[in-house]
């Protein structure tokens, strides 16, 4: 998560605690962002979502939730 970070904002380094829209995130790139992990992952996250939880660490709990992955922290 913290490449698709450093990737679309153009960062050497992203901490898990970083937020995306701190670091010089807008909305297109929140589109970007959304539509990379939607198809990398397989998890229909929103814009919403990202919103919600702008963080490294938030998005990838997101997807482990969402991905229902037992191994991987998930609940469904």
């Amino acid at each position: 998560m913290a490449a698709l970070f450093m990737d679309l904002l153009g960062r050497e380094r992203v901490g898990v605690d970083d937020n995306f829209f701190a670091l010089g995130g807008h909305s297109l790139l929140a589109a970007r962002l959304v539509a990379l992990v939607r198809t990398d992952f397989q998890v229909d996250m929103t814009l919403l979502d990202l919103f919600d939880r702008p963080t490294v660490a938030g998005v990838a709990a997101f997807v482990d939730q969402a991905s229902g992955d037992p191994s991987r922290g998930g609940t469904r």
